[in-house]
């Protein structure tokens, strides 16, 4: 079916994570409709806020296709962009992009961002200016995000400067090696509760409660 304009159909958890803009992790595992209940959201929202505000989807380009098709099935009230392409093709973007009158969502790549990053940024930047950093984004909603697990790369610490009310972060392995990985997606959900520079703190406490859970402690 297409996703409701008029009520947030799909999880209701996810909405009122945004009503409170406490960021989420929606670790369901793969197959269980984390795009699909990532557009009901965007779409109930889109209604919610009046068309007034825009959302950005950042993904890998492998998923970039699926995201589009899913996007037109499902929400097709919703209308979006793609933010990709060569360096020409990007700057004729941005110049078209900036009135963000004739779309809600914009969708860009993993590899996008990491090319603006690439052709901007200088060794001495802790981050550097990218197009889709200029914006006041409702929400981000990040794909297949542990790829941020090293929250001392340069795309995490540029994420972590963007202007946005709500972060959504979907991964079907939001643990993969350790907890600083688990940490570092923390940090970029709420960097008030986990600051980047606690991550030993937190490491240490739950490798304790570990340690005492286990059989004969």
């Amino acid at each position: 079916g297409v996703a409701s304009m008029d009520s947030p159909r799909g999880n209701p958890w996810l909405v009122q994570c945004y009503e409170v803009q406490h960021g989420c992790i929606l670790g369901d595992e793969m197959g269980l409709g984390k795009t699909c209940q990532t557009i009901a959201l965007l779409a109930y929202l889109a209604q919610k806020l009046m068309n007034k505000e825009t959302f950005l989807i950042l993904c890998p380009l492998s998923v970039l296709s699926n995201w589009k098709e899913e996007l037109e099935r499902f929400a097709p009230g919703l209308p979006f962009v793609t933010y990709i392409g060569n360096k020409e093709e990007r700057a004729k973007l941005q110049g078209n992009l900036k009135g963000r009158s004739h779309y809600r969502v914009l969708l860009t790549t993993y590899e996008s961002l990491c090319t603006d990053l690439n052709e901007l940024s200088t060794p001495n930047l802790k981050c550097c200016f990218v197009f889709v950093h200029s914006f006041d984004w409702a929400a981000l909603v990040v794909d297949e995000a542990h790829r941020l697990k090293n929250q001392s790369s340069l795309l995490h610490r540029t994420l972590s400067e963007f202007s946005v009310g709500f972060n959504l972060l979907l991964t079907g392995t939001p643990i993969q090696n350790s907890l600083e990985e688990l940490y570092s997606l923390l940090s970029l959900i709420d960097p008030d509760i986990f600051p980047r520079e606690q991550v030993k703190e937190f490491v240490e406490y739950y490798q304790g409660v570990e340690k005492e859970s286990e059989p004969g402690k």
